[in-house]
């Protein structure tokens, strides 16, 4: 198996393990890297009675990618801590009526190395993640912001 592949393997596989919720959602795991994560999931699980995509379902798309960037930036980090969200900012501009992509891109450099700085001293750091959330087509549905929060865990 090549490094990229079992690099998707084990995010696929630490998604499942601790959100168990992706399973349901029909996640997979189409990029996933220090500067981007990008999910998709199908619509039939996923729509709502209007025929279009199911608004928790969005939301839990874009929660998830950012919860693996920010994931992936603690482990690469070696910091034995925990990823939450904290708060999350949405705008539902346009309907959903096909296979969900959400992107989760990671903010300006500055804003990584200065969370992996307050990480490292204080054991715990927070991060806005800016995350897209359409169609497979690339057609803008919803546009997020998530506050993730990494706490260290006691020795």
């Amino acid at each position: 198996m090549e490094n990229a592949e079992r690099t998707l393997a084990h995010a696929l596989d630490t998604l499942h393990d601790d959100i168990p919720l992706a399973r349901a959602l029909g996640i997979e795991i189409l990029e996933h890297g220090p500067g981007r994560v990008e999910l998709t999931a199908p619509f039939e699980p996923n729509r709502n009675g209007h025929g279009t995509l199911f608004g928790g379902s969005a939301v839990s798309a874009a929660l998830i990618a950012g919860w693996l960037l920010v994931h992936g930036w603690v482990e690469e980090a070696g910091v034995a801590a925990d990823v939450v969200i904290h708060q999350l900012d949405a705008r539902f501009d346009a309907p959903i009526t096909g296979d969900v992509r959400a992107v989760a891109q990671a903010p300006p450099s500055r804003a990584r190395e200065r969370f992996e700085r307050t990480l490292g001293r204080r054991g715990r750091a927070r991060v806005d993640v800016p995350i897209r959330v359409g169609g497979r087509d690339g057609g803008k549905g919803t546009e997020l912001v998530g506050r993730y929060v990494a706490l260290g865990r006691p020795d």
